[in-house]
């Protein structure tokens, strides 16, 4: 890992708008930098004596990481141990860069990979690795596997939600416990219209994620919902006994217009929960 910090040269369009995200930490900044990111070229170091071709890299990353043998680099921690990540560049300048620096510390590299973005992003999240984007340089970011893993989202959105940015995501694993849970539950509320889940995380652009957790975003036919409402929230509160949520809570947001929330939930993602014909009917006779 390289001891001396890199002044980086701006040398493309994603590393302009990198600066300038870092720079205002405004949410427009933000928003232009991750759809650039993921539209990009990343240069990788190789630790293998005969690294693969792109060509091959590409077709070897859904293996992981260590199919390729992508370099990792490693932070001393002050127990002892050693946090690795891999480092990723920007430009082959940037690139460029660190192997020079490289070079004046002894430290051996075997060669270099150009990969599409969205190909290493996978491969690294599959990998369980956290990215350094130009490590020990003017312009780095840590990005974490959470935050990785929103960016493959392909309803993945940046919002202010309660004075807080969130980077968001629709939950689309069909098959996630927690859907069927809380289907069945909301199947017994007469005025539940519809039911959207994301899940989201607090951005702090200059660290990383933080404060994860789902939100159900819930629609409902009429204003007189307030009793049914109260009583979800006793069942959200005692879902977490019922099933696994690696510590996650479930916040509850009401879909209506006007908030960054709802017109996203509205306009980029789909309810996993739909009240049915034969329940309407019932209800109006009830």
């Amino acid at each position: 890992m390289l001891n001396e910090k890199v002044p980086v040269v701006i040398h493309n369009t994603l590393e302009k708008v990198f600066e300038s995200a870092r720079l205002s930490n405004s949410k427009t900044d933000i928003e232009s930098f991750y759809t650039e990111l993921i539209q990009s070229p990343l240069y990788l170091l190789s630790d293998a004596s005969d690294p693969a071709d792109n060509e091959d890299a590409e077709e070897l990353a859904g293996q992981g990481a260590q199919s390729i043998s992508i370099m990792q680099w490693y932070i001393d921690l002050e127990d002892g141990d050693a946090f690795p990540f891999t480092p990723v560049f920007t430009s082959q300048q940037a690139l460029d860069a660190a192997k020079t620096q490289m070079e004046k510390e002894g430290t051996e590299y075997h060669g270099q990979l150009e990969l599409e973005a969205s190909t290493v992003l996978q491969m690294l999240v599959n990998a369980d690795s956290d990215i350094m984007l130009n490590p020990n340089t003017s312009l780095s970011k840590a990005i974490d596997e959470n935050e990785i893993r929103y960016m493959l989202f392909p309803s993945v959105g940046l919002i202010e939600h309660r004075g807080q940015l969130q980077i968001v995501g629709e939950v689309l694993n069909a098959g996630l416990p927690l859907l069927d849970v809380l289907r069945q539950m909301l199947s017994s509320y007469s005025k539940v219209n519809a039911a959207y889940l994301i899940d989201s995380c607090r951005l702090d652009f200059q660290k990383s994620c933080s404060d994860h957790q789902f939100y159900l975003g819930l629609t409902f036919d009429d204003t007189d919902y307030a009793d049914e409402l109260s009583r979800i929230r006793s069942e959200i509160f005692n879902i977490h006994r019922k099933i696994e949520l690696n510590g996650w809570d479930i916040s509850i947001h009401l879909v209506e217009t006007g908030d960054e929330m709802s017109e996203y939930l509205l306009a980029q993602t789909s309810p996993f929960y739909n009240r049915s014909l034969m329940s309407r009917i019932k209800s109006w006779f009830s």
